[in-house]
């Protein structure tokens, strides 16, 4: 989870954990950015937001590759629906 776009690296914004991670565990990390980067529709939006962040994890969790890293950025979130705009998989070998 991390800023917006340009902010990621002038805020340091990125957070790693290992999935599955739960709403909770998503919200948490999200809520690091809260003072930085507030997403509007408030908590409302934290928790569309970590939803979708625990769901894609959990698919990454069973994913066939043995070691990987995906990279979401940015997720927008309108209404009710959250998107992935970009993404970035990088396999490992071993």
């Amino acid at each position: 989870c991390g800023a917006k776009g340009g902010l990621t690296e002038v805020l340091r914004g990125v957070v790693v954990a290992r999935a599955p991670v739960s709403e909770s565990s998503a919200v948490a990390l999200l809520q690091r950015f809260a003072r930085a980067v507030a997403p509007e529709g408030g908590p409302a939006a934290v928790r569309a937001l970590a939803r979708y962040v625990a769901r894609f994890s959990s698919w990454v969790a069973f994913a066939p590759w043995p070691r990987s890293t995906l990279e979401l950025n940015p997720l927008i979130r309108r209404g009710r629906s959250v998107t992935a705009v970009d993404g970035l998989l990088a396999l490992e070998e071993g």
